[in-house]
């Protein structure tokens, strides 16, 4: 090869190198944005949307079995109500936020199956709350005791003791419904959310372990090609050295002693 071939094809092969390595750089760079998207934009803002209307449930849940009790007041009565219209605010929201995040073919059939589950929990919820309010309606609280008082006192003819009898009634309908229907339909939409909970984790997870992959092996060839840059140059420049730079001494020198005679 002339002198002119070998310093071209010297310099093609370090560039290639270079090349390499921020191709290298680039592609890992990409993949790696795009699991970070895929985590940011889906697996967690999904993730929080359904722990909310879980917690939300939950809450409803909680205040349903304290409406349960007879013993307590008015003042207390309203206190869970408001806890549940609160809970209700934060399950809408979060289904709006879950609404608007792009969801993969699984997870949408994971989400259809969750629905009716879901919506039947919320019809026995409905028809439990409208027994609650039928129930306060006749402004009688603590109507077991009522009822015994009455009894002991003689009054079995008493328009308070059948007030009291119709309380119980209304108590032992949203006990029946509470023990019965609505804590299987509580389980089954719990279950349904949890699928769809842990297909956002499992996803999550499979991201980061691919995320981590692709972080091995960009530093991998990074490394390398950090180390065979500066050695392909040292190795061109010793072959340059013998090859070239030596012997084009060697025919100056000659040429200044022929010169010099």
């Amino acid at each position: 090869m002339t002198l002119q071939k070998r310093t071209i094809a010297a310099f093609a092969f370090m560039g290639a190198i270079v090349l390499i390595v921020a191709l290298v750089g680039v592609s890992g760079n990409f993949r790696l944005a795009g699991h970070l998207e895929s985590i940011g934009n889906h697996s967690y803002p999904s993730t929080v949307a359904l722990w909310k209307i879980n917690e939300g449930q939950t809450q409803v849940q909680s205040s349903d079995r304290m409406l349960l009790k007879s013993t307590i007041n008015a003042d207390q009565r309203r206190r869970e109500i408001t806890r549940i219209e609160n809970a209700w605010n934060q399950i809408n929201q979060a289904f709006s936020e879950y609404e608007k995040i792009h969801r993969s073919a699984e997870e949408e059939k994971l989400y259809q199956q969750f629905k009716p589950l879901w919506q039947r929990w919320v019809n026995l919820h409905q028809d439990f709350l409208e027994l609650n309010r039928e129930y306060e309606k006749l402004g009688i609280f603590n109507p077991r005791q009522i009822q015994i008082d009455l009894l002991e006192q003689g009054k079995t003819k008493a328009s308070e003791l059948a007030n009291a009898r119709a309380a119980v009634a209304v108590l032992d309908r949203m006990n029946e419904q509470a023990l019965n229907e609505k804590v299987n339909a509580f389980q089954s939409a719990t279950d349904g959310m949890l699928n769809l909970l842990n297909y956002d984790k499992k996803l999550a997870e499979d991201t980061l372990k691919a995320a981590e992959q692709d972080i091995t092996q960009t530093r991998f060839w990074v490394i390398l090609g950090t180390v065979l840059g500066p050695l392909t140059a040292l190795l061109f420049g010793l072959y340059f050295s013998n090859s070239i730079a030596k012997p084009l001494g060697a025919k100056i020198a000659g040429v200044v002693d022929v010169a010099e005679k």
